[in-house]
C-alpha cells in the first residue's frame, strides 16, 4: 500500500476513533455549556433567598401601616419566625442548585482539560433532599427514585473530581440526563411554585394597604403620601420580579436542549452552536431580571 494511502488511512482511523471515544461534540462546546450552565445555577440562591425576604418585608410592611404602637425590633423577630419554614425548604432546595452547580464545574474542568484535586461530602445530601416537601402538602418533591438518581450523580461527581480522570469522563456526564432533568425539573417547580406564591401574596397585600391608607390620609397627609411613594416603587419592582420564574424556566430548558445535543452530537454542528448563544442569552435575560430580587427594605 502506499506510504501516502497508508497515512490517509491511519488518520482516518485515529480520527473515527477519537470521535467514539469522546462521544461528544468539540471541548470548546461543551466549556461554553458548563461555564453557562455555572452561571444559571448562580441565579438561583437569590431567587429563593428572595422568598424569605419577601416574606419578612411585607410582614413587615403590613405591620408598619395595621398595627398601633409599631416596634420595628419586635416585628422583625416575628416576621422572622413566621418566615422560618421557608428559609429551612430553602436551605433544602439550595444543596440540590449545589449538586447541580458542581456537575457544571465537572464538565467544565474536564473539557479544560485541568482534573481538580479535592474531595466533596455530600453527607446528609439524601435525606435533605427526600424532605423537601411540595410547596403547600406534605408530598415529596422528589421521589425516592430521583433521589436514588441525584445520590448516585453526586457520589459520581465526587469520584471524578478527586481521580485525574481523562477528558473521556465527559461522555460519563453527559450521559447523566435523566439525573440532571430531575434536578432541573424540580428546581424549576420550585421557583414556579414557591416564588410565584410570594408574588401573589405581596400583590394582594399591597392592595389592601393601598386601601388602609385612605383611612390615614386626613390625618397623617405626609406620612401617608410617603409610604404610598414607597408602595408605588414596591409595585413597580415587584412587575420586574414576576418575570423571573418565566425567564428561569426559559433557561432550564435551554440546558436540558443543550445537554441532550452535547450528549447525542459528533461535531459542532450550526445547530448546536445556536442552541449554546440560545442558552447563554436566556441565561442573560434570567441574570438581569434577578438584578430586580433585592426587595425595598421598609
Amino acid at each position: 500500500m502506499p506510504l501516502p494511502l497508508r497515512r490517509s488511512l491511519a488518520l482516518s482511523l485515529a480520527a473515527l476513533l477519537l470521535s467514539m471515544f469522546s462521544g461528544c461534540a468539540s471541548f470548546t462546546s461543551v466549556d461554553n455549556f458548563a461555564r453557562t450552565g455555572q452561571q444559571m445555577t448562580v441565579t438561583f440562591p437569590p431567587i429563593a433567598n428572595a422568598t424569605v425576604d419577601s416574606c419578612i418585608n411585607n410582614e413587615l410592611r403590613r405591620n408598619l401601616i395595621s398595627t398601633d404602637g409599631f416596634d420595628p425590633a419586635a416585628a422583625e423577630q416575628q416576621a422572622r419566625r413566621g418566615c422560618d419554614k421557608i428559609a429551612d425548604s430553602n436551605q433544602k432546595i439550595l444543596r440540590l442548585n449545589d449538586v447541580l452547580a458542581r456537575y457544571a464545574q465537572a464538565l467544565q474542568v474536564l473539557s479544560g482539560g485541568k482534573v481538580a484535586h479535592y474531595h466533596d461530602q455530600f453527607s446528609g445530601l439524601g435525606e435533605a433532599l427526600g424532605s423537601i416537601p411540595v410547596p403547600g402538602s406534605d408530598k415529596p418533591l422528589l421521589d425516592p427514585g430521583q433521589v436514588s438518581l441525584i445520590m448516585k450523580l453526586s457520589e459520581q461527581l465526587s469520584r471524578l473530581l478527586t481521580q485525574d480522570m481523562q477528558k473521556s469522563a465527559i461522555n460519563e456526564l453527559l450521559a447523566q440526563q435523566e439525573a440532571i432533568a430531575a434536578i432541573t425539573n424540580a428546581l424549576n417547580t420550585y421557583v414556579q411554585t414557591v416564588y410565584r406564591d410570594r408574588i401573589a401574596i405581596e400583590r394582594r397585600d399591597s392592595g389592601v394597604l393601598q386601601m388602609a391608607l385612605h383611612e390615614t390620609a386626613r390625618a397623617e397627609p405626609l406620612a401617608t403620601n410617603y409610604v404610598r411613594v414607597r408602595l408605588y416603587r414596591d409595585e413597580k419592582q415587584l412587575g420586574e420580579r414576576a418575570k423571573i420564574p418565566d425567564s428561569y424556566a426559559r433557561a432550564v430548558k435551554a440546558f436540558q436542549d443543550n445537554l441532550e445535543s452535547l450528549r447525542k452530537s459528533h461535531d459542532d454542528s450550526a445547530q448546536l452552536q445556536q442552541q449554546l448563544k440560545e442558552f447563554s442569552r436566556r441565561v442573560d435575560e434570567l441574570k438581569l431580571q434577578v438584578a430586580f430580587l433585592a426587595p425595598v427594605n421598609w
